[in-house]
């Protein structure tokens, strides 16, 4: 039995002992702080570290927020609270939040942009050296399969997109207006759009023709505004040049450029929506789906409950019920080109390639199949040709695309209870960077429970 923490000690001065079997005190022994350190001091500039906050406070959080599911808030409200997680996160004393703030919940936010999504993949390779030196993990069997995780947006249809941008075209129009000249008067009719939009919104059944005119409607209100938007634009970016403070000519410069990056995507979204309505059709190339995730892209899965999602495509690899990452992306990539870089990733990851791969009928090849051959790896698909008359051939192929359904349970296990349902982290590399930090604390916590 360890000796209590000076963290402990603080608070038991008369003796008294410890749950040695806290989930935080268990995890703070086989945590690799070392290397985790050591990656996280890499985005950092040797001159600045001794400025930034403790690197095992601010991954202590990060690891913590991402297995008890809180958001930047509740991580730290849990954090004063608990003295073991106060522990894990590398405190010598108990801290209160009157006698001290460690963070800003804003921080936690900016550290894992500040990172970005290689640190939280070396993140993950940590846990899986981890894995390997402790011979949790038999890398004989490996089952691969695609998913699709939802980006936490509202579910789009064409006008209420086009009433997004809208509304937002007119707030900036207004914003920039009184800067320039608050008695400007500037007709946006956002009354008269709004109210269109309503009325559509209300109805229960919407017939087609009902929808072609809400769309037509919503789209020339858009394309007014966003007309007025660049000529307001354009006057203001006169007037920054001329401005003689250089703090507000500063905070105009930043403000036009934010506005002409919006602007890109609005145009984006004018034009593809200009497009569907002459050709009279439902479908677009790289169609926008959120006005402020313009690269979420809708993916056809196929599915009863779900023909088609709107997040990233992850392919996933587990072994003994550990998950690793192979590829995520906002793009329906097939699964069926993503075998062999699988089957090389199993390899630089375990130094030997898989034994068995079990596999849906998705995968299925001539590529794919002569690829395993080559190999000598047994594999769940179907058999090709004539039936085979070997029993044990035919219940050993049964036994493996049995086996092979454990990996729907683990992706649900993920979604339902790991806070995959949703990518709440923003950003092109968000879903990247929630993904590597989920898996990485899945397989750690896994190891825990295996080795207590």
């Amino acid at each position: 039995m360890m000796e209590n923490p000076l963290l402990f000690k603080s608070l038991m001065p008369f003796g008294g002992e410890i749950d040695q079997d806290n989930q935080w005190i268990r995890l703070n022994e086989h945590t690799p702080w070392a290397a985790l350190s050591e990656i996280h001091d890499r985005h950092f500039n040797v001159k600045r570290r001794g400025k930034k906050k403790a690197n095992q406070l601010i991954l202590g959080l990060l690891i913590g927020k991402t297995i008890r599911g809180l958001s930047d808030e509740g991580i730290l409200e849990y954090f004063y609270e608990n003295p073991y997680f106060q522990y894990y996160c590398g405190m010598d004393q108990f801290i209160t939040p009157k006698m001290k703030k460690v963070v800003h919940p804003s921080l936690l936010s900016k550290r894992r942009h500040k990172l970005g999504e290689h640190c939280f993949a070396e993140f993950e390779q940590e846990i899986q050296k981890l894995l390997v030196n402790h011979k949790l993990i038999k890398p004989d069997l490996v089952m691969l399969d695609a998913t699709v995780f939802p980006s936490n947006i509202e579910y789009p249809n064409d006008v209420k997109l086009m009433n997004v941008v809208r509304e937002w075209a007119c707030k900036t129009i207004l914003e920039i207006k009184n800067k320039l000249n608050p008695k400007t008067k500037i007709r946006t009719y956002a009354r008269k759009a709004k109210s269109v939009y309503l009325n559509f919104q209300k109805k229960k059944k919407k017939s087609v023709k009902t929808i072609k005119k809400a769309k037509k409607q919503m789209f020339q209100y858009l394309n007014r505004n966003i007309r007025q938007l660049e000529e307001l634009l354009f006057d203001f970016g006169n007037q920054a040049k001329d401005a003689i403070n250089f703090w507000t000519e500063i905070a105009n410069v930043s403000l036009i450029k934010e506005v002409e990056n919006r602007l890109k995507t609005a145009h984006l979204i004018l034009k593809q929506q200009s497009e569907m309505i002459t050709k009279n059709t439902k479908s677009i190339k790289d169609r926008i789906v959120s006005f402020h995730q313009p690269y979420v892209r809708p993916i056809v899965r196929g599915k009863e409950r779900a023909p088609a999602e709107f997040g990233p495509k992850a392919h996933l690899a587990v072994v003994n019920g550990f998950v690793f990452l192979d590829r995520i992306a906002f793009c329906a990539f097939s699964e069926q080109k993503e075998l062999s870089v699988s089957i090389a990733k199993h390899r630089d990851r375990f130094g030997q390639l898989p034994k068995t791969i079990l596999i849906d009928d998705g995968y299925s090849s001539r590529e794919n199949r002569d690829l395993m051959e080559h190999h000598s790896i047994e594999h769940s698909l179907k058999l090709i040709g004539r039936p085979t008359q070997d029993t044990k051939t035919r219940y050993r192929k049964t036994k493996l695309r049995k086996k092979r359904s454990e990996v729907e349970g683990i992706i649900g296990n993920l979604k339902a209870f790991w806070n995959m349902d949703k990518i709440r982290y923003l950003g092109e590399d968000g879903a990247a960077i929630q993904a590597y930090l989920t898996f990485g604390c899945h397989n750690l916590l896994k190891a825990t429970k295996r080795l207590a």
